[in-house]
């Protein structure tokens, strides 16, 4: 059989507020077989457990119930993974999510008209709770409204800014009112209401502390009806808030919509004003046990019939646990006496037919012992209905109010002293019987509370000693059966311990490292079981033939997340379970530390030995590196005379290159004026062949002339002439070319010399440069030697890096343990 699985989230279950609201939804879920994950985590947001409310997997649970929220802000958006899920809402109203909360308007009307019309107030005082708060908002809107409907001006003296819920808001609301404000009790202020009883507790605190008597100067009103209120002196005038009621109805809600069923958007549960005596007034039993017996013959025929009813099914033997009555008087007593149960059982909604039920039991059997003379029937039957209010953990004194409705309705009834005096006996038995169970029951649940205490405070005192996880895991294995914890999973996330700030870094994966139930203890190899961390257990681990309700606590410390433990609900005290986290977390994280700070130790002793084994390298390496060192100054120093030498060597020859260059381009000028030279004795050499030629033909001419000789005279004095011409130019043609001869000498001579001086330039030059060459091989060698020095050099210096970057991570790894270890704040 599949069992349904409701997730309820919740701020807490350890106060009273959120013990009863748990109580009421455990309740629901143990009666219906139903599977229950509560997780525990503080507000959504704002608590370092809330990251807890991560882990939750909407696709492995049929319906989640949420109270976690306490505005609609931007953590809102958080319901919305829940979207095509059954999902309702506790106390705030989500937009398109179903709610289950109390109609505080209501019970704070009351407060304040019962102030008002029973008491005669006219100056009452407000003391908020926090602004933001719906249910703090509500309570301030009905103060003002109920104000408004008697014609009373609200004055903004009266009403303190917003608070929070604790008990010093209280006491300052009243040093505010009183010293700042320069309110006097019991003239400026006849009454004060509270937003809840923690802040009139303090009030009161504070108010008696000055001398100021409560109710007999200020009445003080409360609201949430705690037992911290009914406990103090004055006992509380308060509201009832039907928180347990509220846990159950939003259960029996949830289930209804996990089975298909459309629910109303807004159920809204009433709270009603329960008397104290801070504004006043008694008790409501010890005004209800008031005889106000009236002699009304009515009821006293009508007691007859009712005896007779009795008769006949004692004649009939019928085995009934209640007749039917017909009558309308009857019916209207035992209507009231199941009412007055109803009332004082403000935590859930009890069946009307088992009240009225219980109430004839005791009605019948009253009626017997009176008139049947059953002697200790009554008081037998009492007996039952206080064992069957007592399973049902419903408060017994409530029977009280119904013996004052017996003694009211038939008191009237007995008209022999006798019978009147044994009814009496009967109804005072009966209220010793009922207070003597009470008594009794009260301090069997304060010695359960003893045995608890006494219980955890040996468990706390053997994990705070102890420092080893394996042995701190037996010790819960021991100790946490006789809590009557059923069951028990330690689940660790897999980065051991994670600082979580908000939501969305929850680790993927986690390890189960301890487990119990009733099998018996969990085997776990060494280093747990890992699973996906949404799972929330392994496989295989639970037995899923029976229904089980879970606690589901975060462990940290501080800010530093370590995982969740997984309680089995067997007390259903909240209280209980956030002792046990608080313990663990602190001592798990204590053994966390010691065994990482053993892994330190451990890697440290690694460390240190590998920097020494790497400081030795670089010793040696810093030995050679500084011989070399040496060595490459030496070299250096050669180096540097070596290239001292080649640059005066450099600059000789760089001089005389200058100088060569001026001869050469002086040689050059010789040699062009040469051969300008050259060329013109080629022309003047022309021109002598030119004159041979032409003297030739003249001589051949002057030959066929003379062969001629007699005829023609006139022709050899022409050709006289022209030889004689000739002759003239070759004369001077002789002289132009002896001319260009000696300046070609001269020049040639000059040329001569600039090529010698070139020649020993050249020769310098090359002189010059052997001893250059020669020193630029010294410098070569050098620079070779200061190269295999410095390669050496830097081989070393890359090792001594290498070796200090190592030691370097050491350090860092070391440093990151040591910061992990000492996150303690």
């Amino acid at each position: 059989m599949k069992h349904r699985s409701m997730v309820f989230l919740s701020r807490g279950i350890e106060d009273t507020v959120g013990g009863h609201i748990w109580q009421g939804f455990y309740r629901y879920v143990r009666e219906h077989d139903c599977n229950l994950y509560c997780f525990r985590a503080g507000l959504l947001g704002k608590d370092p457990a809330a990251v807890l409310y991560e882990i939750v997997d909407p696709v492995r649970y049929d319906g989640f119930a949420v109270w976690i929220s306490t505005s609609i802000d931007k953590q809102s958006s958080y319901y919305e993974r829940f979207k095509g899920k059954p999902l309702i809402s506790i106390s705030l109203a989500i937009p398109g999510i179903p709610v289950v909360t109390i109609d505080n308007d209501h019970g704070m009307k009351e407060a304040v008209e019962h102030a008002i019309m029973t008491h005669g107030f006219r100056s009452i005082a407000f003391i908020r709770g926090p602004e933001a708060h719906v249910y703090a908002q509500e309570r301030l809107k009905a103060y003002y409204a109920m104000l408004e409907n008697h014609q009373i001006q609200p004055k903004d003296a009266l009403v303190t800014p917003p608070g929070t819920w604790e008990k010093s808001t209280g006491m300052e609301g009243i040093q505010l009112l009183c010293d700042t404000r320069g309110l006097k009790p019991g003239k400026d202020i006849q009454a004060i209401v509270c937003c809840n009883d923690s802040i009139a507790i303090g009030a009161i605190e504070e108010l008696v502390r000055r001398g100021v008597r409560v109710p007999e100067d200020v009445a003080i009103i409360g609201y949430n009806d705690t037992k911290e209120g009914r406990c103090i002196n004055p006992p509380l005038t308060s509201v009832s808030m039907p928180f347990i009621r509220q846990g159950y109805t939003a259960a029996q809600l949830l289930d209804r919509m996990i089975g298909g069923e459309k629910i109303t958007q807004t159920t809204c549960l009433p709270s009603q004003i329960v008397l104290g005596q801070s504004c006043g007034c008694q008790s409501l039993v010890v005004t209800q046990a008031a005889a106000n017996i009236q002699d009304d013959e009515q009821k006293k025929s009508l007691f007859q019939c009712f005896l007779n009813h009795l008769r006949e099914r004692m004649q009939e033997d019928q085995q009934k646990s209640a007749i039917p009555i017909q009558d309308n008087v009857i019916n209207s007593i035992v209507g009231e006496m199941a009412k007055t149960m109803q009332e004082s059982i403000t935590s859930v909604n009890m069946d009307e037919g088992f009240l009225r039920g219980q109430a004839l039991v005791l009605l019948e059997a009253f009626t017997l012992e009176m008139e049947e003379n059953k002697p200790g029937i009554f008081l037998l039957k009492l007996s039952e209905v206080l064992r069957r209010l007592v399973d049902l953990n419903i408060d017994i004194d409530i029977l009280h109010s119904v013996i004052s409705v017996m003694r009211q309705s038939f008191g009237s009834m007995f008209t022999e002293k006798n019978m009147l005096l044994q009814a009496e006996d009967l109804w005072s038995q009966a209220r010793v019987m009922i207070s003597e169970t009470a008594l009794r029951f009260k301090e069997f649940g304060y010695l359960q509370i003893v045995q608890q205490e006494h219980t955890l405070r040996e468990i706390g005192a053997k994990l705070i000693t102890t420092y080893d996880i394996s042995k701190l895991m037996d010790i819960l294995a021991i100790e946490l059966p006789k809590l009557e914890i059923p069951a028990c999973f330690i689940v660790l996330y897999d980065r051991a311990r994670i600082n979580l700030s908000g939501a969305g870094s929850m680790p993927g994966t986690s390890k189960l490292v301890f487990g119990y139930d009733e099998r018996g203890r969990t085997r776990i190899p060494d280093g747990g079981i890992r699973f996906p961390t949404k799972q929330l257990f392994p496989d295989n681990i639970i037995q899923e033939e029976t229904a089980r309700a879970n606690i589901i606590e975060a462990l940290y410390f501080n800010e530093l997340q370590m995982g969740f433990v997984i309680f089995a609900v067997g007390p259903n005290d909240g209280i209980i379970y956030d002792s046990l986290r608080t313990q663990l977390s602190s001592s798990l994280y204590g053994a966390l530390l010691l065994k990482e700070r053993a892994e330190v130790r451990q890697l440290l002793e690694i460390t240190l030995a590998a920097m020494q084994h790497k400081a030795t390298i670089v010793s040696d390496r810093s030995r050679n590196i500084s011989s070399h060192v040496t060595e490459s100054s030496a070299a250096m120093e050669q180096l540097s005379a070596s290239v001292r030498e080649i640059s005066k060597n450099i600059r000789t020859v760089m001089d005389i290159v200058k100088e060569s260059v001026s001869l050469s381009q002086t040689a050059f000028s010789d040699i062009t004026a040469l051969k300008a030279q050259s060329t013109a004795i080629d022309e003047i050499v022309g021109l002598i062949n030119d004159i041979a030629e032409r003297t030739k033909i003249l001589a051949l001419n002057a030959s066929i002339e003379a062969a001629r000789a007699g005829d023609a005279g006139k022709g050899f004095a022409l050709v006289a002439r022209e030889v004689k011409e000739l002759a003239y130019n070759t004369v001077n043609a002789t002289e132009k070319i002896a001319d260009s001869i000696k300046k070609m000498h001269a020049g040639t001579k000059i040329s001569a010399e600039a090529i010698t001086r070139v020649k020993e330039i050249i020769s310098k030059v090359s002189d010059l440069s052997s001893s250059i060459t020669i020193a630029i091989g010294e410098q070569e060698k050098a620079t070779s030697d200061v190269s295999n020095l410095l390669i050496s050099a830097a081989q070393g210096s890359r090792e001594i890096s290498e070796a200090i970057s190592e030691v370097a991570d050491l350090g860092r790894e070391t440093q990151e343990n040591f910061l992990d270890s000492d996150s303690i704040k």
